[in-house]
């Protein structure tokens, strides 16, 4: 993954800098900067990695030595990312991954007015440039989106500092519309009612609670992530099904992401947070989407090209 992660973070000219927000199937999950200043490159990644119910921050950095062709100093091969510094023309030449050294062609087979296509290193690719700079990168299973650096506070802290709420009452929403995904049927048998599927939560969360006492972790500082996909394997365990939902929860002015449950209740979809053990509602839940399926939206609210507000 280390070699997308590279081509991914594709600069403006010498002496300047790019940001981009890190996409992995469907979540935002980093931030990747790099700078170019005369002969030296210098590349950066953080990323939330997550494993299982772990969560942990992974940084790597390297600074590299290039000559007058943007080559490694005393090499032929260019640093992948580097490649698209300018939006090629059409062919290949030799490139490098610049954290793991692996190498291999880079390939640009469509290239036209502000797009461009091809491989890299074996991956299939698809690039959109603005003003001769990449503004997104589009992977197999990952995505990369260009963001002004001040909008990017630190991974695991991606979203720490929530997003503003505009308006003072009503339901949630997205400026622009298009906020709710239509629920569909979930595979799996059905609650015999919403007192069992919030009993099941409340069971996840004792659980959960109990583990963080026992390893000597601050109370309530459990993942939403990990209650929402506790709940949906417990579930499963029944014989139920339950889906994870990605989306926004309203605390005062601001909006914070988060994760609970959908579940099928009397053949009708309803949603239960196993986390916050509150009621879902319009006005303090906003769905963006099922797991996997929220990504599009949270870019466009951590690079400010939605908002939130609250519906009339």
């Amino acid at each position: 993954m280390w070699a997308l992660l590279a081509f991914a973070s594709l600069a403006a000219g010498p002496g300047e800098r790019a940001t981009f927000i890190f996409e992995l199937r469907g979540v935002p999950v980093g931030v990747v900067e790099l700078r170019l200043r005369g002969s030296s490159y210098s590349y950066r990644s953080r990323q939330l990695f997550t494993r299982g119910e772990a969560a942990s921050e992974q940084e790597r950095a390297v600074e590299l030595d290039l000559d007058a062709r943007l080559r490694l100093r005393g090499r032929e091969e260019m640093p992948a990312s580097l490649w698209a510094l300018r939006m090629p023309s059409e062919g290949c030449l030799r490139g490098r991954d610049e954290l793991t050294g692996r190498e291999g062609e880079l390939c640009a087979t469509a290239a036209r007015e502000g797009w461009l296509s091809g491989s890299m290193l074996g991956a299939p690719f698809r690039a959109e440039y603005r003003g001769g700079r990449l503004s997104e990168l589009v992977l197999p299973d990952s995505r990369f989106v260009r963001s002004e650096p001040a909008r990017l506070p630190r991974p695991p802290d991606l979203f720490d500092d929530g997003f503003s709420i505009e308006g003072e009452a009503g339901r949630l929403g997205l400026s622009g519309g298009g906020s709710e995904h239509e629920p569909r049927k979930l595979p799996g048998g059905e609650f015999r009612d919403l007192s069992e599927a919030n009993a099941l939560a409340q069971e996840v969360h004792r659980a959960l609670s109990e583990e963080q006492r026992r390893a000597g972790a601050p109370l309530g500082e459990g993942s939403c992530l990990v209650h929402a996909r506790r709940y949906a394997q417990r579930a499963a365990e029944r014989g139920l099904g339950a889906a994870v939902v990605l989306g926004v929860v309203a605390e005062g002015r601001r909006g914070f992401p988060h994760a609970w449950v959908r579940v099928t209740v009397g053949g009708r979809p309803a949603e239960v947070d196993p986390t916050l053990l509150v009621e879902v509602t319009p006005r303090s839940h906003l769905t963006l989407g099922l797991e996997g399926e929220a990504g599009p939206a949270l870019l466009d609210l951590l690079c400010g090209r939605r908002h939130l507000e609250r519906g009339r």
